[in-house]
């Protein structure tokens, strides 16, 4: 009997026997997302170095990679877009050349702004690393295109598909996307990627 019972429940809950089932709305109520207001204002760092440059401004770097199957080259290009009070746009677009084949990617886009909310707990000179556990051990003079600069040289490790790699970057504030020359060896001394400025445009 109490199987009956269960079965004609089931069979109103489901209005398969045309009971009047009334169903009631749950409301769910999401709490609002903290407000940001109180954490400090702090200037970008990507706004900050672009928006030195008049927009078309561009850069291409040139990456020789290692390969088991030949020589690869990686050439990066990024170019400012749009450039206003507000913030800045950067469009970047890769193309890879192996066996005197050349393959481009589609053009993407960046947009940084002016200023953003710094997180609570962090300071702004960690914002202003190629990566939060980088170090800057040196500086040094480079020849950028045709222009010896001063450079700031960071060290860090990361990590890539053979495990992990120690990363060398050489950077100015004075270069558009600031990056100037990058080194990625792994851990048996084989330089997996070597790149370099090879052009800089300015309108």
């Amino acid at each position: 009997m109490h199987r009956v019972y269960w079965a004609l429940g089931l069979a109103c809950l489901f209005s398969a026997c045309g009971c009047d089932f009334d169903v009631k709305p749950v409301s769910v109520v999401v709490p609002a997302p903290p407000s940001l207001d109180d954490l400090p204002l702090a200037a970008h760092p990507e706004y900050d170095n672009w928006s030195k440059f008049p927009v078309g401004t561009k850069v291409v770097r040139k990456d020789n990679l290692a390969s088991a199957e030949g020589e690869v080259i990686l050439h990066t290009t990024l170019k400012l877009a749009k450039k206003s009070e507000q913030g800045v746009t950067i469009e970047t677009q890769t193309a890879i050349e192996r066996d005197g084949a050349r393959q481009e990617s589609d053009v993407s886009s960046a947009d940084y702004p002016a200023q953003f909310r710094l997180p609570k707990g962090m300071a702004i000179e960690q914002f202003q690393l190629p990566m939060l556990k980088a170090k800057q051990i040196d500086s040094e003079k480079l020849l950028v295109i045709d222009k010896e600069q001063e450079m700031e040289v960071f060290t860090f490790e990361d990590q890539s598909e053979a495990g992990p790699v120690d990363v060398k970057l050489w950077r100015s504030d004075e270069v558009p996307g600031r990056q100037v020359k990058k080194e990625i060896v792994d851990r048996k001394g084989l330089v997996l990627s070597s790149s370099n400025i090879v052009e800089i445009v300015k309108p």
